[in-house]
């Protein structure tokens, strides 16, 4: 349902801001992640964070991006 909001057709549909967006990714994450890898993503700056959490944010972000250019037509 995330990725579904961040790429709805309809502004109104879609998060209002980035925030919420990443606030609903953290949601998910905690989800279907092991404990200890959302324990690593709490925003405790003393601990490193998930090389997994990056791996996803970072498909999850090329993903919405070439959906948007194939919507677009380019």
């Amino acid at each position: 349902p995330v990725l579904a909001r961040a790429l709805a057709k309809k502004p109104e549909d879609r998060y209002p801001s980035a925030r919420e967006l990443a606030s609903d990714l953290r949601e998910a994450h905690a989800r279907i992640a092991p404990p200890e890898a959302a324990e690593s993503v709490s925003g405790d700056p003393g601990r490193a964070r998930s090389p997994w959490g990056v791996l996803v944010a970072g498909g999850l972000l090329a993903l919405a991006a070439a959906t948007f250019l194939l919507l677009r037509g380019c």
